[in-house]
């Protein structure tokens, strides 16, 4: 009996040995474990980083040209076929007379663009270009605008165009919206222009939504394709959530945005008349970004429309006659040209009398 008891002994001291960790062992593990963590967030922010620049530069991006003259794009390229091929100034394109104009920003940036003047005595619609484009993003839509008597300031934002920069590409409206309050400033101050409608496309749109609320001449908004928020963007283009967060953070705080309010909560804050617009096929920006701007809008006047086939900014392009129609009606009705006393004539109106191109350089005092 004894010599069956031993073998048994010497089993359980051998399994019980067998469960007995050396504690350095667990500590290398422990210390593997969190490098290759580290490594991971490492790779992962280095990912969301490269997605990020994608994103601020897009493929169509090229730097701007400070001072110097706009780039023809291909005629085979996808930015002609969005602009409807409309690359020239407003006389070259339309016959309509307009002001090389250019005015300062923050920072001592000078934007530059052009001046449509029109009938209207004191009314004007500043339009905002989208990421990566420039002042002619929306010059397919200028007849619409000038030929219902509104003056038309489309201008380009800086890095863009021939505006100011030096190449640092978009920044989610943070730059953007400060830039259309500058030309809201040069309208009122050098125009004598009291009230304000903005129309925007894509991050143009975004950036009109954050700078309307922070100026008292705006009247109406027209926006196009808008993103809720850059988080919300990222997500939708792949980047987990855990990670979009603190990359959208990251940007917004290099592009000095940190405190920067976004599209989805300056819409809450927004109570003039507002037209939403978005194509039912946007891949670049879902169009639940348009319906969640919709929803949040603090505007009691408010439209949405949403074309079900229209893909990113291709509103207009695909319905063009429903495009300029619903535009027409919407400013009609909210942001009217007041009837002229007969025989009256603006000092704006007088000025579609002049050349085609006349240079009008505003400077920071």
């Amino acid at each position: 009996m004894k010599g069956h008891g031993v073998p048994r002994v010497s089993a359980t001291r051998t399994w019980r040995g067998s469960r007995r960790r050396n504690p350095r062992e667990g500590a290398v593990v422990a210390r593997v474990l969190l490098v290759v963590g580290i490594l991971s967030l490492g790779l992962a922010l280095v990912a969301g980083s490269l997605f990020i620049q994608r994103g601020l530069k897009p493929p169509w991006y090229e730097p701007g040209n400070p001072g110097g003259t706009l780039p023809t794009p291909a005629a085979d390229s996808a930015l002609f076929e969005t602009w409807m091929g409309r690359s020239r100034d407003p006389h070259a394109e339309y016959g309509y007379a307009f002001e090389a104009v250019s005015f300062p920003t923050e920072g001592d940036d000078v934007l530059r663009g052009w001046y449509i003047p029109a009938t209207s005595a004191d009314r004007a619609i500043v339009t905002a270009h989208g990421c990566g484009t420039d002042r002619r993003g929306l010059l397919k839509i200028l007849p619409i605008l000038h030929e219902a008597g509104y003056h038309v300031l489309m201008f380009d934002a800086r890095e863009h165009g021939v505006s100011d920069g030096n190449g640092r590409g978009c920044s989610a409206g943070v730059r953007e919206h400060r830039d259309i309050l500058a030309a809201i400033e040069f309208l009122v101050h050098e125009r004598d222009i009291t009230e304000v409608a903005l129309v925007g496309a894509s991050q143009g749109a975004s950036a009109v939504l954050m700078a309307a609320p922070q100026s008292d001449t705006v009247r109406a908004l027209v926006v196009e394709s808008p993103f809720v928020d850059l988080q919300t963007l990222l997500e939708d283009g792949g980047v987990p959530g855990w990670l979009a967060g603190p990359l959208a953070s990251a940007t917004l705080l290099s592009q000095r945005g940190a405190r920067v309010l976004s599209p989805i909560e300056r819409a809450r804050q927004i109570e003039v008349p507002t037209l939403v617009m978005h194509g039912g096929r946007d891949r670049t920006v879902p169009p639940r970004h348009g319906k969640a701007v919709y929803d949040a809008l603090g505007s009691v006047e408010k439209e949405l429309w949403m074309p079900e086939d229209a893909h990113h900014v291709h509103l207009y392009n695909l319905e063009p006659q429903a495009y300029a129609e619903r535009l027409r009606a919407f400013l009609e009705s909210h942001f009217p040209i007041p009837s002229a006393p007969k025989g009256s004539e603006s000092t704006d109106s007088r000025r579609s009398s002049m050349p085609a191109a006349v240079d009008a350089t505003t400077k920071k005092e």
